[in-house]
């Protein structure tokens, strides 16, 4: 009897054990969530629908397609940082077989870095509008800047790297050795409200040329109740967009330029390169003292001005928005997104694999269980008979 006893015990015990197992299997395999390299990296959402990717570039097809409207545009969700080797582009709107097309878009980086080691190029095109925005502005990052043959180039650290570091910054990120933020083809409005900006580029509002004709302004007035104009607003977000020219950094071509009837409306933020606009259509640039700009194609808030930012030689690196009473910095408020469980993920494969296994051991316990059962039961008959 001590021994048929000592056999239940084992039997008990290989139960329990199987249970856990079953419970750890079910867990890994279709609970607990995590992250894979080949899993969703971007969510769209557009009222009630939403659809996740793996990757980006198969987002501007699929937001130029949507219902959007000013009140209810699509917004592209970063679920994490995004690192290619292939250009990354985001043109928010489209003239396609002859039909006009005016999508509203929101990029909202949510903190996360979008890097690409070619270009990246975000824009509004034709009716189109895009507002990036950052909903999770306070994620601080240590930037190293890098100047070879090839050009400028970034990187970022969530800790102080080892030698020295450029500076620190918080928030998203968007950086490319090519880099155009821009308004163009009569766009109608890019808007900036936060973010970081890293680059060698431009950001611009810029186009091919504008809206002639008066069947073009007819046609314009009819779908969209506007005449598309290229137009960027910037209300945050750091600028430090360079030029070509390595060696000198801000000598070269422009990093902020109005051209071909376009307008820079500056209402916050900083930004670190040389500001242009074009005297005289196809003429060629002129730099812009934007803390007294002389031209009507840039535009400052009232209420602020642009205080210049001077290296340690006394030479102008760039500018930055400040109370136009106070002169104290101007922190805008971050405009953020109420979608809800933006970051939720579905278990992937690695995950499931590992949830299998452990279901497969609790079902060779459960067996060794059974079998010692049956064998216990043969005995105790044997016994009686």
């Amino acid at each position: 009897m001590a021994k048929i006893g000592k056999q239940w015990g084992t039997i008990i015990a290989c139960w329990a054990v199987a249970l856990a197992l079953i419970i750890t299997g079910i867990c890994l395999g279709t609970i607990i969530p995590s992250k894979a390299a080949d899993e969703k990296v971007v969510m769209v959402t557009c009222g009630d629908a939403v659809k996740y990717f793996t990757d980006i570039s198969e987002v501007p097809t699929y937001v130029n397609h949507l219902p959007t409207t000013a009140s209810q545009p699509a917004t592209v969700t970063l679920l994490e940082d995004i690192h290619t080797v292939e250009p990354i582009g985001l043109e928010v709107g489209k003239i396609e077989e002859d039909a006009l097309c005016a999508p509203w878009a929101v990029l909202d980086l949510a903190g996360h870095i979008l890097r690409s080691d070619k270009a990246i190029h975000l824009a509004a095109v034709v009716a189109g509008s895009l507002t990036v925005i950052d909903s999770n502005p306070s994620v601080e990052r240590y930037v190293t800047r890098n100047s070879t043959t090839d050009g400028v180039n970034y990187d970022f650290f969530d800790e102080v790297p080892l030698g020295t570091y450029a500076d620190v910054i918080y928030g998203g990120v968007v950086t490319a050795p090519e880099l155009m933020i821009a308004s163009f083809y009569s766009g109608h409005e890019l808007t900036i409200n936060g973010g970081n900006y890293f680059g060698t580029g431009s950001v611009c509002a810029y186009g091919s040329g504008s809206i002639i004709t008066e069947e073009d302004k007819a046609a314009f007035i009819e779908a969209f109740g506007f005449i598309p104009k290229q137009r960027v607003t910037i209300n945050g977000g750091l600028f430090q967009v360079y030029t070509d020219d390595v060696e000198a950094g801000l000598t070269g071509n422009y990093g902020v330029q109005v051209a071909h009837d376009g307008e820079l409306v500056i209402n916050g933020g900083s930004i670190f390169g040389k500001v242009a606009h074009e005297t005289v259509y196809g003429e060629g640039y002129v730099d812009v003292d934007l803390s007294d700009p002389q031209t009507d194609m840039i535009k400052i808030n009232a209420d602020i001005k642009m205080k210049p930012i001077k290296d340690a030689d006394g030479n102008l690196v760039g500018y930055a928005a400040v109370d136009a009473t106070t002169g104290e910095p101007i922190t805008p408020d971050v405009p953020t997104d109420d979608t809800e469980n933006k970051n939720q993920s579905t278990p992937d494969a690695k995950t499931n694999l590992i949830g299998l296994i452990v279901l497969g051991v609790a079902a060779a316990v459960m067996v060794v269980g059974v079998t010692t059962i049956i064998i216990v039961n043969t005995k105790k008959r044997k016994k009686v008979a």
